[in-house]
């Protein structure tokens, strides 16, 4: 029964040389026990040595203690559970609770009959290696389960079978003199093997869930121990990582697949790079990933010596990173400084959003990975490869369906201010459906999103506006948490591209069409404000083109709150009209986002009386103390407009100077 077999013993004591370069963990101490993963201290309420396995949900892949030091939830999206088992070299007693029986131990040969492993049984027969496993040691051995000789290569197939009695085959390579105990075994160890001259195995060690790979194959089964050595079960036959060269030689020995990288290379005349000693993880675009980019893009890459570099260096990673070792999520960083993230869901394994197609093929200093998608670094990108990394999928959608695509592709210099996915969707159901389905009023709103030029926030200033492709100005407001478009927020900025930056934006930006005198006079709940802008010069002052004000502008209906002998009295008086409509004009650019919540912003009108702006705890707006905020700001060419539900009170004793 599987759960009688050994997977790790921790109740012998062995010696070791000082000279070896590893050894064997020793006896189940209290100090080891306290070190155990909280979710084996559970496995003691069963009885002693028990052990807590962990299981794939319904694909009987387990998670053996020696192999995983934590506790993993999901293994490639698929959800975990724990069982107990006894311990390696222990066994179930009747009547007693536990497994306090001590097994006996085995030469390698019979231990491995033990565990079932009968192809490597089979290949083992009758040949010197059988043995040594029998009478010889110490040895580490490798051994692979039986599944993992249905995938052998045509290359192993033809030197894992023994031909005589003494020839070396390709099982020597599995066998390392010496006790190796996986808990010593580090990140990057070279092991020499039986095998030609030594030929050494490289162990790698993940560092989140403690893993541990030989030469890319997935230790199972740690610790197994015999009389003569110790047993390591993997999940396939090692490839010798050296048999085809470097990385370089990989990629030249199936052209078909690499050409385009190849030519890659030469463009970055970093050739010398992959061809040192390593170790590297190469993650390498297919030809197919190639044919997926645009054809500037493509033509960037392949003839510029700076892009092609950076291409290179951002798909390669120093030391070794084995796909087969990723169970969940683990980061990488490559010789760019760039962080990626490998990803192992039920679809397959992942490098960011390109997935690996082909994975862990060894060479002399390093191990290659295929991908389907390039992953370029952004100032590679032209403006539309960016928006497309960074998920802006609806504005990119609207731009191919008005067939404005190619303008972001433009080897002009530009800046994009763009909506997120999140601003479409908040759209009012009206108004999202004129931009969806009207191409102009989307190529209106795609001119002023864009400008010529790269535009960078740390050149912003507040109080200014940029001059978009449409000629109008998209008014700058900055404060303390953050800065503002028009009345949009710029959640994420500066993400650079080969001809530009793009700043992502909270809210669509609709060009405003008038200046604000004709935004008031368009609106017929501002009737009584318009006509006292009618018999006084401050129509002239909303009305130009060159100014940038903010208008608190009574409705209708607020006029009606006051005593109509008051209203009668300012049409009569064209000087306390001025006064007060200036009281309601202030003579710069204020947004209400930019204000803090519970906070007050200390404004001074154009009459030089103050004004203050409320933001409540509620999260609602006022004017001085009684006046609320109606509607959202309307955004006029040259300022922005606030509909409040009371006039302003102005002491209006004198015009300022």
């Amino acid at each position: 029964m599987w759960h009688r077999r050994c997977l790790s013993v921790y109740v012998v004591c062995l010696l070791w040389s000082p000279d070896a370069e590893a050894g064997w963990k020793f006896s189940r101490t209290s100090k080891k026990s306290s070190k155990e993963p909280g979710y084996q201290n559970d496995a003691s309420t069963y009885g002693p040595n028990v052990c807590a396995v962990q299981e794939v949900f319904r694909t009987g892949q387990k998670f053996y203690p020696d192999c995983v030091k934590s506790r993993l939830k999901k293994v490639c999206g698929k959800p975990t559970f724990v069982r107990y088992e006894c311990c390696c070299g222990f066994n179930v007693m009747d009547g007693q609770e536990g497994c306090p029986a001590i097994k006996p131990t085995k030469n390698i040969r019979d231990t491995l009959v033990d565990l079932g492993l009968k192809e490597f049984l089979r290949l083992l027969k009758n040949t010197e290696l059988e043995y040594r496993m029998l009478e010889a040691g110490a040895y580490t051995v490798f051994a692979p389960i039986d599944e993992a000789f249905e995938h052998l290569t045509q290359d192993q197939r033809t030197r894992v079978f023994p031909w005589t009695y003494n020839a070396l085959s390709l099982l020597h390579y599995h066998v390392v003199p010496g006790w190796h105990h996986s808990d010593l075994m580090g990140r990057h160890d070279m092991l020499p093997t039986l095998y030609y001259g030594l030929k050494p195995v490289m162990i790698n060690k993940s560092a989140k869930q403690g893993l541990h790979t030989v030469n890319c194959a997935l230790m199972i089964r740690n610790n197994i121990l015999a009389s003569n050595g110790v047993i390591h079960l993997v999940d396939q036959m090692l490839q010798t990582f050296d048999m085809f060269g470097n990385l370089t030689d990989v990629m030249f020995r199936d052209s078909a697949q690499y050409s385009q990288f190849i030519q890659v290379l030469y463009t970055s005349e970093l050739f010398p790079l992959l061809r040192a000693e390593g170790p590297f993880t190469l993650f390498a675009p297919s030809n197919y990933a190639f044919s997926r980019l645009p054809k500037h893009t493509l033509e960037r890459v392949l003839r510029e010596q700076r892009s092609a570099e950076a291409v290179v260096r951002h798909h390669t990673a120093a030391g070794v990173h084995c796909i087969s070792a990723v169970m969940d999520k683990a980061a990488v960083r490559m010789l760019d400084g760039t962080k990626a993230t490998l990803q192992c869901k039920k679809s397959g394994h992942y490098l960011q959003n390109s997935k690996i197609v082909t994975w862990d093929t060894l060479a002399g200093n390093g191990v290659v990975h295929i991908i389907n998608k390039i992953q370029l670094p952004s100032f590679i990108q032209s403006i539309d490869g960016v928006a497309r990394e960074l998920g802006l999928n609806k504005f990119l959608q609207l731009c191919f369906d008005a067939g404005l695509l190619d303008k972001l592709q433009a080897d002009t210099e530009m800046t994009l201010f763009a909506p997120s996915d999140e601003a479409f969707n908040d759209l009012h159901k009206n108004k999202k459906k004129e931009v969806f389905s009207d191409p102009e009023v989307f190529e209106s709103i795609f001119d002023y999103a864009l400008t010529v030029g790269k535009v960078h926030t740390d050149n912003f200033m507040s109080d200014s506006g940029i001059v978009m492709n449409n000629g109008l100005l998209l008014k700058l407001a900055i404060h303390r948490e953050g800065i503002l478009v028009d009345d949009a927020s710029i959640t994420s900025p500066n993400h650079v591209a080969a001809n530009g930056f793009v700043h992502i934006v909270d809210k669509v930006l609709f060009p405003p069409k008038y200046d604000i005198y004709t935004v008031i006079k368009q609106n017929p709940q501002l009737s009584i404000f318009r006509k006292g802008l009618e018999i006084t010069e401050v129509r002239e002052l909303l009305s130009d083109a060159k100014a940038t004000y903010s208008v608190f502008v009574p409705t209708d209906a607020a006029f009606e709150k006051l005593p109509t002998w008051q209203v009668d009295a300012l049409f009569d008086d064209e000087k306390k009209m001025r006064m007060l409509l200036k009281h309601h004009i202030v003579g710069r650019y204020v947004i209400h986002r930019a204000i803090p919540l519970s906070s007050v912003l200390l404004l001074e009108s154009l009459q030089g009386e103050h004004i203050n702006f409320h933001h409540t705890a509620e999260d609602k707006y006022s004017v001085d103390t009684y006046s609320d905020l109606l509607d959202s700001p309307i955004i006029a060419s040259n300022g922005i407009i606030y509909l409040v539900d009371r006039v302003l009170e102005c002491a209006c004793k004198q015009e300022p100077s």
